[in-house]
């Protein structure tokens, strides 16, 4: 049996489709917003889970090394478990671009997750565009983000104008996929 890892620290890995599975860091980066790790001010991925350990345990310069989360989050990743962790959270944005096309929407909790992180990513590189899309008030995207928020059904997403938030949320998952660094190698 391989004992489990998990993270309590204030900064944690995460899983997000990126054209393919990506790790990366989530959590305050000194401050009360949450941020998703960037390098030199670019967006920040690892296609394999060794290569996000590595960049961690060699205290690589980047947005998070001087805050105690990321501290203890070494601290963790240098035990001698090093395997994927069972309850990583994973965002996969390729998903939820599908579920907004579909003709019946159910509320769907991981989709208000995905845009939350994408939310986050578009601040942490200062993506005023997205931003402003994502704001409350925003248009057709911030008002699905309000409803899935709050919905309580599958009723309460019909006046949603479904079209208009797939075609902004598939805009900004393209504008900050263009953001991201993806390394393939570390």
């Amino acid at each position: 049996m391989t004992p489990a890892r998990e993270f309590s620290a204030a900064v944690w890995p995460i899983l997000v489709d990126l054209d393919g599975d990506a790790y990366t860091l989530w959590g305050p980066a000194g401050g009360q917003r949450d941020l998703l790790l960037t390098v030199g001010g670019e967006l920040r991925a690892f296609r394999r889970w060794s290569d996000l350990v590595s960049f961690v345990l060699q205290d690589r310069p980047s947005n998070f090394s001087r805050i105690a989360g990321f501290r203890s989050l070494q601290d963790s990743l240098a035990q001698p478990v090093r395997s994927i962790p069972d309850c990583m959270t994973e965002y996969p944005l390729g998903e939820v671009a599908v579920w907004m096309r579909r003709r019946k929407h159910e509320p769907w909790p991981v989709a208000l997750d995905c845009m939350n992180l994408l939310w986050d990513a578009a601040r942490t590189v200062g993506d005023t565009v997205v931003v402003q899309q994502m704001r409350r008030g925003g248009g057709p995207l911030s008002e699905l983000m309000d409803a899935l928020a709050f919905a309580e059904g599958a009723a309460d997403l019909q006046a949603i104008d479904w079209k208009g938030a797939a075609d902004a949320y598939d805009a900004a998952r393209t504008r900050l996929r263009s953001a991201w660094r993806v390394d393939e190698r570390w």
